[in-house]
């Protein structure tokens, strides 16, 4: 049962931390875009 309980936990981590960088790449691309079309 614990076993189990941590594996829940840890692929919901791994979800969040997925997620997370999605976020992150989406804002890089923007930021980069908005500089060429700033340039």
């Amino acid at each position: 049962m614990q076993f189990h309980g941590f594996c829940q936990r840890t692929s919901g981590a791994v979800v969040a931390t997925f997620l997370a960088v999605l976020v992150f790449i989406v804002l890089i691309l923007m930021a980069a875009c908005a500089i060429r079309r700033r340039h």
